[in-house]
């Protein structure tokens, strides 16, 4: 039993409630220190859908008070967040059983898993073109990918976290594997463990856990991040897609050579991102803005969804 000593639980918009009657759970997907995240189907979460698979976030049964409040903490910046097309969308939260450990939280669900399992798994699928890049998009075959996923992706990712900035939170552990692939190639920011609201864009906070990798390198010493350290990680995030899942080595950040999948327009964004000073990093909406110009008018489109 946990004894809840914050009150902000309470706080729950009656619009995300959900009753955990109405949640068929399914196979385990994904699992971390203190949470798993299961497949389930969901009666009625959707207005214009009765059965919806949706994945459900719970607490192991081993999960102290702190990790309650940690996910506590995570729905709460997921309250503020809106919809978007490129975030992983809160669609409920189960607090019925909070007092023995029955935390939940509900979001959408994403076939396809993460972009870093997806790159390691189907490299040698990968058919470099940046010839093709301004022609139609046609989905060639079911593991086939190309140039203009690796640049759609990065503008989607771009287009999300800029979501994001304009409600001033900062995600704090963006990464090929936070971020997961939905039907119809669109991709989407996941996992708000480590996220944070902050007063503006310049300010930053400590974070609560010893997740944290690879921070920006003028924050690593003072273990904070910031929604600069978050440009720097979209900047190691690009590495990663146009590497096709390589990440640049610790003591390689600043290398000389671009990625062996990128042009010289991506590497200079990369290294924009990677600069020392936040004062020259580029912010999430000219990013959002370069990536998409490199697009096909068709993929041009930043999408908000009705919410």
């Amino acid at each position: 039993m946990h004894d809840l000593q914050n009150k902000e639980i309470f706080s729950v918009p009656p619009e995300f409630e959900y009753p955990m009657k109405n949640i068929t759970m399914g196979k385990k997907i994904a699992e971390g220190t203190f949470g798993e995240i299961l497949h389930a189907k969901a009666t009625n979460i959707l207005c214009n859908d009765r059965l919806t698979e949706v994945a459900v976030k719970k607490l192991k049964a081993s999960a102290s008070d702190v990790d309650l409040q940690a996910m506590i903490s995570e729905a709460h910046i997921m309250f503020q967040m809106g919809q978007h097309l490129n975030v992983v969308n809160l669609l409920g939260v189960v607090t019925q059983g909070i007092t023995n450990n029955e935390f939940l939280i509900v979001v959408e669900y994403c076939r396809h898993g993460s972009l870093h399992a997806y790159l390691n798994k189907n490299r040698t699928h990968f058919v470099d073109c940046w010839e093709d890049l301004q022609h139609p998009w046609v989905r060639s075959g079911r593991n086939m990918f190309k140039t203009i996923d690796l640049v759609s992706w990065a503008a989607q990712v771009a287009n999300g976290m800029a979501h994001l900035a304009s409600l001033n939170i900062v995600h704090g552990d963006l990464s090929t594997r936070h971020v997961l692939l939905h039907d119809g190639n669109v991709v989407k920011i996941s996992d708000f463990t480590l996220a944070r609201k902050v007063r503006h864009a310049l300010d930053y906070s400590r974070p609560t856990s010893a997740a944290i990798t690879m921070l920006s390198l003028e924050r690593e010493a003072e273990q904070m991040f910031s929604v600069s350290s978050d440009i720097w990680a979209y900047g190691l995030y690009l590495w990663d897609l146009f590497t096709l899942g390589v990440p640049p080595s610790i003591e390689n950040f600043y290398m000389n050579d671009k990625p062996a999948h990128a042009n010289e327009e991506i590497y200079s964004v990369i290294k924009q991102c990677w600069e020392r000073s936040p004062a020259m990093t580029p912010s999430f909406d000219e990013l959002a803005m370069r990536l998409n110009s490199m697009l096909p008018l068709e993929l041009q489109s930043v999408c908000f969804i009705d919410g």
